[in-house]
């Protein structure tokens, strides 16, 4: 038994030293590529260009129309702006987000990359007055390399972002929206890039109507953002190398356990590669969870991400938001 016990300490040890060697090399490709292309030599990490012109005319602006260039079909990763409307009205809100579009195969990564990888990340530059919402995350993918697990997205995915303009924005005038967007893509390698994004929306009177256009890919991602579920009452306790989530929901008592995932919002706080255990309960649910073992303070609460692959109830309602609270109960 304590040889046993030796080997599986050796065994978490050797996971522990892989995961920061790969770590370490993601970052070391990121601080290469950025050092690289301010010194225009050896390496430059790709920069995409993409321009998004919205209602060019009178009489596009009027239809709901809009034309928008990308970067090369050949890119690996194909970035742009898209908004759901094609104006925006004083003091009114308008829904952007940051589309990209992955060659087959490859992926990016979500808030929390897991095991390996970076964020993507998006800079919004607005003119004084207008101002950006936090970014709105669909939930993600699972991708497995060798025992690492990470968390993103292939082929396409859309990071909304809520735009609001001042009050005293002048009816008529075009605004110019720019957005600078980095990211990490990966397959059999992994390549940093980044792009810098820019396009304009006309301030209107009216409410402007949706981009008919648009109105699928954005209803597509609007169903895939986790939601805030009324009512339910999250605890988190710490002990043992493990973090316990108690969620307080009747509607969570008929979940399959089978269809469950928890994705953590927060890197480094939990083990991606760890299994982990869903128990129903009489109050809802029970969720245990691998603490990181780089880590070595107590947590405060737990953000993430319950998702269940069967959906919560018949509304096609698959991911929640969950903000778990410590408590010493």
């Amino acid at each position: 038994m304590k040889q046993a016990a030796v080997y599986g300490e050796l065994a978490d040890i050797n996971y522990l030293y892989m995961k920061l060697k790969t770590k370490l090399f993601m970052v070391t490709v990121m601080i290469a590529a950025v050092t690289a292309s301010v010194l225009s030599a050896g390496f430059t990490a790709p920069v995409y260009s993409s321009s998004l012109n919205l209602a060019v005319t009178d009489s596009i602006a009027e239809a709901g129309g809009f034309f928008f260039q990308t970067s090369d079909d050949e890119e690996l990763v194909r970035a742009s702006i898209v908004t759901e409307a094609a104006a925006v009205t004083p003091g009114g809100t308008l829904l952007a987000g940051i589309r990209l579009q992955m060659e087959d195969g490859w992926y990016v990564y979500w808030k929390n990359p897991g095991d390996s990888g970076i964020p993507t990340s998006v800079s919004w530059n607005l003119p004084e007055g207008y101002t950006a919402g936090d970014l709105m995350w669909p939930w993600p993918g699972i991708f497995y390399t060798d025992s690492f697990i990470s968390y993103g997205y292939k082929e396409e995915v859309v990071l909304f972002t809520e735009l609001k303009a001042p009050d005293d924005a002048e009816t008529g005038s075009e605004v110019a929206l720019s957005a600078s967007v980095t990211w990490l893509v990966c397959k059999d390698i992994c390549i940093p890039g980044r792009a810098e994004l820019t396009g304009n929306v006309r301030v209107t009177e009216n409410r402007p109507a949706v981009v008919s256009e648009k109105r699928e890919l954005f209803d597509t991602y609007r169903e895939r953002l986790p939601v805030t579920v009324p009512g339910l009452e999250a605890t988190a306790t710490d002990d043992a190398g493990t973090i316990v989530l108690h969620l307080k929901h009747d509607g969570l008592k008929n979940a399959d356990v089978n269809n469950l995932v928890f994705y953590c919002s927060e890197e480094g706080i939990v083990e991606s590669g760890a299994e982990q255990y869903f128990e129903v309960t009489d109050y809802g649910l029970r969720i245990v969870l691998r603490k990181s073992a780089f880590i070595n303070t107590d947590i405060t609460k737990v953000n993430g991400v319950l998702y269940n692959a069967g959906g919560w109830g018949g509304n096609g309602m698959k991911a929640i938001s969950v903000t778990a609270v410590r408590s010493d109960n």
